[in-house]
């Protein structure tokens, strides 16, 4: 399997001049727990998470509306493209310990997003998955899940 075949398209993102009440709010909104950060262009210069807004705020130097994006984002995501294989992308995010990867196209322009919980509710079967931790991951997600179904409150993703 391919990242194309279990990313999100399109993915939602903001601008770095968007403030960080604005940003939060669009991640609470669309239930994502992070937002790539666009250029003029369309090209991720950066990547906000839930842990950058919990950072920010935590600070408590300023009111969220009065914090810039490009004050709280990581800059330079790690990105990837369509076609790369999963247990690539998987590899990526272990070894950068990160849970998200904007995707790009050719030009570098967003194309969706791809996350750790998109790769494991993606994966329908694990016996041809090439990638050992790809198969490590979805077997434990799974036995999780299992063991702790979600809150009956919970009607929405985190991740």
């Amino acid at each position: 399997m391919k990242v194309q075949d279990v990313m999100t398209s399109p993915a939602h993102s903001c601008s770095p001049e968007v403030s960080l009440a604005a940003a939060a709010r669009t991640m609470s909104d669309y239930g994502c727990g992070a937002l790539p950060v666009l250029d003029s262009g369309g090209h991720p210069i950066g990547i906000l998470t839930d842990r950058d807004v919990c950072r920010a705020i935590a600070a408590g130097t300023r009111f969220p509306a009065a914090v810039r994006v490009r004050e709280a984002m990581t800059l330079n995501p790690t990105t990837c493209e369509p076609a790369m294989p999963l247990g690539h992308a998987l590899e990526i995010m272990g070894e950068r310990k990160i849970r998200r990867l904007p995707v790009v196209d050719a030009q570098g322009r967003l194309v969706g997003i791809v996350s750790l919980a998109d790769i494991v509710s993606g994966v329908q079967d694990t016996q041809w998955i090439a990638s050992p931790l790809l198969r490590q991951l979805v077997a434990a997600t799974r036995q999780s899940a299992a063991l702790h179904p979600m809150h009956p409150l919970s009607d929405r993703a985190t991740d």
